[in-house]
């Protein structure tokens, strides 16, 4: 295995384990929703958007419908900026982006056109390494 691919595969587990227990922690969590009847449980929730937040009612995450009804995953910092996305494009390709405190691109992993492409970036917004 040549070195790229290697890093390429060592990325791709360690983002899929972060989301892995990323999804685990949001799916946990006491439910706020009670059955009055033992047995009397839900089978469907339908909403457009979910939002979390925090103690100081600022919205840390959020899963919602995007352009075209495509699902987002995106993670917030406590100043409010959009430090992770993950989600389907309008055309239904997969993507994930890590962003710095200025909403600039740190790291993207896309699929568009059935290829799948990693990207990094430094501090200036300049593209250090890509993958094809």
């Amino acid at each position: 295995m040549h070195r790229n691919q290697f890093l390429i595969v060592l990325l791709a587990v360690v983002v899929s384990s972060f989301l892995g227990g990323m999804l685990v922690q949001l799916l946990n969590t006491n439910s706020l929703v009670v059955a009055k009847e033992p047995g009397n449980y839900f089978t469907e929730v339908r909403t457009k958007a979910v939002h979390l937040v925090g103690q100081d009612n600022k919205i840390q995450a959020s899963f919602y419908l995007g352009l075209h009804d495509s699902p987002q995953l995106v993670l917030y910092d406590k100043e409010g900026t959009n430090r992770f996305n993950f989600g389907l494009a309008p055309a239904g390709n997969p993507g994930m982006t890590f962003n710095n405190e200025s909403f600039n691109k740190l790291l993207e992993f896309d699929t568009k056109n059935n290829r799948s492409s990693i990207t990094l970036w430094d501090t200036q917004s300049k593209i250090v390494w890509q993958a094809p």
